[in-house]
């Protein structure tokens, strides 16, 4: 994000205690564990999004692509 954005982003900002986006207050404070735990799911979903793209245009095969989404989720 360019720093011009950034900037025009947290002058919209009235209230810092809330989500600029939706107006929710529900903030939450994640250990580092949890953090990391967040970012690797956050991640794993990209990474899904990159074999369903391979998926799709026929680089893999459906099996292939069952196998890595199980790994992926953990399942």
């Amino acid at each position: 994000m360019s720093t011009n954005r950034a900037n025009n982003l947290l002058s919209e900002i009235k209230d810092f205690s809330k989500c600029p986006k939706c107006n929710s207050s529900d903030i939450i404070t994640l250990s580092d564990n949890e953090y990391q735990q967040e970012k690797n799911k956050n991640s794993s979903v990209e990474e899904l999004k990159q074999y369903k793209e391979l998926l799709d245009n026929g680089v893999i095969t459906q099996e292939e692509f069952e196998a890595k989404k199980k790994q992926l989720l953990g399942i």
